[in-house]
């Protein structure tokens, strides 16, 4: 039988000696990841509700062993760095759970973001990040408008109003 993401995810973890545990974080946060050269552990919030955002959480925290960039729990960074950091762990979660080319056709058939969370099993926020991640780095072409009479996408003219 084939593994769900989660279990490949989980996998993953357990292939680079990263234990994964679930307990009651603090309220605004919905995992933690915790590396100090001996011991590599994450956490999920107790609090998750729904397997989509643990999904999206697992993938999040795997991303900071995997990117890197330091431990922004008690290390001593400034906010701008943590940022940073938190960013690019949450690229990485965008990269292994909604590949871009996997998320274009999609776009491309103007789908909603509803949809589109429904078809990968994510929520739906995360589309819409992901979308506008992609969108910041260019990675997502500018198709024109959609024409619904003729079913497909026109680049508008100078006279073009919506």
């Amino acid at each position: 039988m084939a593994l769900s993401k989660y279990e490949r995810l989980e996998q993953a973890a357990y292939d680079q000696s990263i234990e994964i545990f679930t307990a009651a974080l603090p309220e605004r946060l919905r995992g933690l990841f915790y590396d100090d050269g001996n011991i590599r552990v994450i956490t999920l919030s107790s609090a998750i509700r729904t397997a989509a955002e643990r999904l999206v959480v697992l993938a999040e925290e795997l991303g900071h062993h995997i990117v890197g960039g330091g431990n922004i729990l008690f290390g001593n960074m400034s906010p701008y760095m943590r940022r940073r950091i938190e960013l690019r762990a949450r690229a990485y979660a965008y990269g292994i759970l909604l590949p871009i080319a996997k998320l274009l056709p999609y776009l491309r058939r103007n789908e909603p973001y509803w949809d589109i969370a429904e078809s990968f099993d994510l929520p739906q926020d995360f589309i819409e990040e992901a979308v506008e991640y992609y969108s910041n780095k260019g990675l997502i072409p500018y198709w024109g408008v959609w024409d619904e009479a003729c079913g497909e996408w026109v680049m508008p003219d100078e006279n073009w109003s919506a």
